[in-house]
């Protein structure tokens, strides 16, 4: 039997290999032994602080809007 006439490899053969290469090439890389720091500190802190960016952006707006175009009162 010739190279040409032999079959290829299994995909779920080629697979394995795949991961078996991408599990040796994590394992160079350390793990954080830290847990990620977030600059708040917890939930509703970040909750408050989106919705004070939130509150600021769309008073912005509506000062644009308003020197924009002055509402015509009847």
């Amino acid at each position: 039997m010739t190279s040409a006439e032999r079959p290829d490899p299994a995909p779920r053969t080629r697979w394995f290999r795949y991961r078996v290469g991408l599990d040796a090439l994590a394992s160079f890389w350390p793990v954080a032994s830290e847990p990620i720091r977030y600059p708040h500190r917890d939930e509703t802190e970040a909750l408050r602080g989106d919705f004070r960016r939130i509150g600021d952006d769309l008073r912005g707006v509506i000062e644009r809007e308003a020197a924009r175009e002055p509402i015509k009162q009847d």
